[in-house]
């Protein structure tokens, strides 16, 4: 999980932050990248000082808390 966290922040970093709001990501299953499986991306408010956008990736059943 941390490989492929790694990974997404290197993506977004080297293309100047390419994905946008509702895009999807390459998910996990058994622990290596699945194209099949996509999760779901969307811009938010970060819940923790300091105030920020943050970029929240739902993983599907390994999510916390529920999206609307």
């Amino acid at each position: 999980m941390v490989n492929h966290a790694y990974n997404v922040l290197s993506y977004i970093y080297d293309n100047e932050n390419p994905i946008d709001s509702q895009a999807t990501i390459d998910g996990i299953t058994d622990g290596n990248m699945d194209r099949t499986v996509q999760w779901k991306c969307q811009y938010e408010n970060a819940l923790i000082q300091p105030t920020r956008g943050v970029l929240d990736i739902c993983m599907n059943e390994y999510a916390a808390g529920e999206r609307e």
